[in-house]
């Protein structure tokens, strides 16, 4: 009887060492889009103050293809060991809906480790258009049905999806002409041979600073930081479209629990950290943080939210 306690007492004393101990190496960061964009942006600052909290690297796997799903399905096959995770944007809630053989589930195949930002997404013109505010460009696109263009940076793009909502919301036929990428819709945008483009904070602030294109509106429950001078759509007159993107972090299904908890706990010290939040401020994002469970939450909801915008918009992508 000694024996056997003494036996499980130092497997749970083995087991509680393992858990305090980690990580015990690097952690790979795998992010499922090219370098520069969005969620590279966002994770490097991050990643870089979570490595000096835990003092192991946190290595940068940039893995762009397939609108996210290459890089996606990668991390969801990966060792359930802790040193995978997986940075997703609004193409991971849509894809659900959008792509008919998706090669992972969104739910099962992944643990949700933390919210780490919000962006929001603006709605701008260019300044030949005959509206000042969004208000009037309502009433200009009701009185030009299928006439007004608007464009993304892709189909199922959080930026397509930005355009559809706004259609469901006030009934408004606008015709969607997908780019491959934001960059070149806005260079079309900029041109006038677009009428309205839904892009990034940090894609779109220098524009509007000089005035080359005209902010209608701005996506979120408040005014962002990086361009304070854009109303909310509430204010403008629109409460109902929000097409803010959260980004998070997830792990492979079968993480220990401990792994989780210690992630989670780093990334929200992180988070928390004042010159990071200005960072991100800067960069367009609001800092989120939060519970596992609170993150999972947000998983289930949004996959549900664009499900019904993408079933109601006709949205399919093979």
């Amino acid at each position: 009887m000694i024996r056997t306690a003494l036996a499980a007492g130092a497997l749970i004393a083995a087991v509680n060492a393992a858990a305090q101990s980690y990580p015990t190496r690097a952690i790979r960061m795998v992010i499922p889009y090219p370098p520069g964009g969005g969620s590279d942006m966002l994770i490097r600052p991050i990643a870089a103050r979570v490595s000096e909290l835990i003092g192991q690297q946190l290595i940068m796997d940039n893995r762009p293809g397939g609108g996210s799903l290459i890089g996606t399905q990668l991390a969801a096959k990966s060792a359930p060991d802790g040193y995978t995770a997986l940075i997703v944007d609004l193409a991971f809630y849509s894809n659900p809906s959008l792509v008919s053989k998706l090669p992972y589930d969104s739910v099962r195949d992944f643990a949700p480790v933390v919210s780490l930002a919000s962006s929001a997404a603006v709605m701008v013109v260019h300044p030949s258009v005959p509206a000042k505010n969004l208000k009037e460009l309502i009433a200009l696109a009701k009185a030009r049905p299928g006439e007004m263009h608007y464009s993304s940076g892709g189909n199922g793009t959080a930026t397509h999806l930005a355009g559809e909502l706004l259609k469901n919301a006030v009934g408004i036929n606008l015709i969607h002409v997908p780019y491959k990428g934001v960059a070149p819709a806005l260079t079309d945008t900029l041109a006038g041979q677009i009428t309205i483009t839904f892009a990034g904070v940090n894609a779109v602030r220098g524009f509007i600073e000089n005035g080359k294109l005209r902010p209608m509106g701005i996506t979120g429950a408040k005014r962002n930081a990086a361009v304070p001078k854009v109303p909310t759509f509430a204010e403008a007159g629109l409460p109902g479209l929000d097409a803010t993107t959260y980004r998070g972090l997830l792990t492979p299904a079968g993480t220990p629990v401990d792994a989780i908890t210690k992630l989670n706990a780093e990334v929200n010290k992180a988070l928390a950290h004042a010159p990071l939040r200005t960072r991100l401020e800067e960069l367009g994002y609001d800092a989120s943080g939060g519970t596992p469970d609170e993150y999972a939450k947000l998983v289930r909801s949004e996959i549900t939210k664009w499900e019904g915008v993408i079933r109601k918009a006709g949205i399919r992508i093979e």
